[in-house]
């Protein structure tokens, strides 16, 4: 068995404990999704107990939020592992194999790890259920635990971890952090956050905690007041991170105003106005971790934020036609997306190639970037135990802002569709759904290679 099989063996054993669709049908009312929240911490935290707590065994950063977190995760890690710091990743979902969601020193767990840690967690849950008849074995609970178990395996110095939707209910709420982030606060998941923006942001801030630096954007007055609010009643010490005081956004670059760490022009490889927004907050988090005692200086954090890169967030994966894969799969990153790719044409054509998933927004995602394109090719993501929206009916969608739109269900085929017909200069994009990112990504770079290599950027091939 090879390693590609290993992982996928593993991984099958855990999608055995899935039970029904991963994403509800209807809204649930605030009791019932309290209620649903409660039970499942209590299943991680029995967990954990059983398996020896291995959560403190390190410090954490927990980094919530609608948009963004994924991406000042990435960045913690780049400027720790530029500190020599040894850092562990956990960032959800991952793209094209599970090992993505176990990163230490920049490197992914191995195959037999991956198995090993899944083994581990299934004879805890087997624990538990002999314990406890009434314990119900679950994905969710079981992924965080065996992550948080890989941290301790290992032997990071810091394990750096992206909530879940939400955060009050996260299943990584569990641990007690360092340091806390929310990044920005929109509408997502409404079904189980919502349906207000206030609410939502009660969520996000639940991660906060007595004692721990609570990071957050200055943004619109009634998320900022939840937040703030939550932060006061658990005893967190807040920092409010203000544009133009705290921070700044010129010609591309960031400028960072700390109180160890600041610096002036730094330029992301991420590109894009929203992720200089995302590395401001990760340069926070890098300046708490410094007066926590880490060895972070402003040299680290601005060489950190520089080279950070994440697959599937306006990834260049081909050129002639330039081809971008983005993960923007709620209107907050939609519109995001579309602003940065309205910048990257210049006066060239956008072919976007569109899939999303059934409980999304589809409209909202849709708009902004169809709004943009001059050809869509219609699709639809390819997840487990998730619906796609169908790509006839999103034709219909994309059809009110663009007048020559495709359809073609396939993910691969979509792709193919749109170079086919693609001029070089054009600029080919593939978006509305992270998933669906993953589904086409190894046509640049196969999932078997990036598990053999354990990074996201084995060398590439041109499988378009």
């Amino acid at each position: 068995m090879n390693g590609l099989e290993l992982v996928t063996a593993a991984e099958q054993d855990l999608f055995a404990l899935i039970q029904g669709e991963a994403s509800p049908a209807v809204a649930y009312g605030p009791a019932t999704a309290a209620s649903r929240g409660k039970a499942r911490l209590s299943r991680i935290r029995a967990l954990l107990e059983i398996g020896g707590r291995p959560d403190r065994c390190y410090p954490v950063v927990h980094i919530a939020g609608t948009s963004g977190k994924g991406s000042v995760s990435t960045f913690v890690d780049a400027i720790c592992r530029e500190a020599g710091i040894a850092s562990g990743l956990h960032t959800t979902p991952y793209l094209q194999t599970p090992l993505e969601k176990l990163i230490s020193r920049g490197r992914m767990a191995t195959p037999r790890e991956f198995r090993d840690l899944v083994d581990w967690v299934l004879g805890l849950q087997s624990e538990l259920t002999a314990l406890d008849p009434a314990h119900e074995a679950r994905y969710g609970s079981s992924w965080v635990a065996l992550t948080l178990e890989y941290f301790r395996r290992v032997g990071v110095d810091l394990a750096i971890l992206e909530a879940g939707a939400g955060g009050r209910f996260d299943l990584t709420n569990a641990v007690e952090p360092l340091v806390t982030a929310v990044t920005s606060v929109g509408r997502d998941h409404e079904k189980t956050l919502g349906p207000t923006i206030r609410d939502i942001a009660w969520h996000k801030a639940g991660i906060f905690k007595s004692d721990a630096p609570a990071i957050m954007l200055e943004t619109r007055t009634d998320v900022l007041e939840v937040l703030l609010r939550q932060a006061e009643r658990v005893g967190a010490r807040t920092r409010v991170l203000r544009e133009d005081a705290d921070f700044s956004r010129e010609e591309g670059g960031l400028t960072f105003r700390g109180e160890t760490i600041r610096f002036e022009d730094c330029k992301p490889e991420m590109v894009g106005r929203h992720q200089l927004e995302n590395a401001a907050v990760a340069a926070a988090i890098a300046d708490e971790l410094a007066v926590a005692g880490f060895p972070i200086s402003k040299n680290h954090a601005f060489n950190g934020l520089e080279k950070a890169r994440m697959p599937g967030r306006l990834e260049e994966v081909a050129d002639g036609p330039t081809v971008y894969l983005d993960g923007a799969h709620n209107r907050d990153k939609a519109v995001a997306l579309a602003g940065t790719l309205s910048d990257l044409l210049e006066g060239r054509r956008l072919v976007l190639v569109l899939g999303v998933l059934g409980y999304k927004t589809v409209p909202e995602v849709a708009a902004p970037l169809a709004a943009l394109a001059g050809r869509v090719v219609a699709t639809e993501p390819v997840v487990h135990m998730k619906r796609a929206f169908p790509a006839q009916e999103l034709k219909d969608v994309v059809g009110r802002h663009c007048a020559a739109v495709e359809v073609e269900p396939d993910p691969l085929e979509a792709v193919r569709m749109a170079l086919a017909g693609a001029r070089d200069d054009d600029v080919v994009c593939v978006a509305g759904s992270i998933y669906l990112v993953g589904n086409v990504r190894s046509m640049w770079y196969p999932a078997e290679r990036v598990v053999e290599a354990g990074t996201s950027w084995p060398p590439a091939v041109d499988g378009a």
